[in-house]
């Protein structure tokens, strides 16, 4: 895997990655609206690999890869102590790399939440979970005093693992059912 995760850097990272970088920063006239968000996207995510040392960005996915297989073998043998080695592993990595990321982010969390929900801070996040506290806490009042006491047995029927295999089997076809769609209508914005 540290040979993939070699050749994947090289190539994201390379000269012809510079060059189209550059000369798109340049020429963003030549692209449409659509092209240009996708150039956004690329361009964050050439800055995110670029910023990482090749030795490291090789390591972690070697160290990614031991880590899935230790996952495995730890969700087969229903013992966490099996991953938690690696995980610890993976973490510190991660820590490590949000230092080469992290650029006017007040806080290193707010590095992490901002590649996966660009924009997205702590302090929102705490703002959002402080009013969600706080209107749960005043339905639980209402609820306390004026309401009548919910049905809760269905939260701890026994359901057949079988039926529970069947019914994520189902959802998982319906998801990626929706991606091949959203796909296909995707794939006529990129120019090929």
């Amino acid at each position: 895997m540290s040979y993939l995760s070699s050749k994947y850097f090289q190539v994201a990272t390379g000269t012809e990655a510079a060059e189209l970088v550059a000369y798109f920063k340049q020429h963003r006239d030549l692209l449409t609206d659509d092209e240009q968000k996708l150039f956004d996207r690329y361009v964050t995510d050439y800055e995110e690999v670029a910023a990482i040392p090749e030795d490291e960005y090789t390591a972690f996915g070697k160290l990614s890869s031991a880590g899935q297989d230790a996952w495995t073998k730890a969700r087969e043998a229903d013992d966490y102590q099996l991953f938690a080695p690696a995980l610890k592993e993976l973490i510190a990595t991660k820590k490590r790399f949000i230092s080469y990321w992290r650029k006017d982010e007040a806080t290193p969390y707010d590095v992490l939440l901002n590649q996966f929900e660009p924009g997205l801070t702590v302090a929102k996040l705490d703002d959002v979970f402080e009013a969600l506290k706080n209107g749960i806490m005043d339905l639980q009042h209402d609820i306390q005093t004026q309401g009548t006491e919910p049905e809760s047995d269905f939260l701890s029927r026994e359901i057949p693992i079988e039926l529970q295999r069947a019914y994520v089997w189902d959802a998982a076809q319906r998801m990626t059912l929706k991606k091949v769609v959203l796909m296909i209508r995707f794939i006529p914005l990129c120019k090929i």
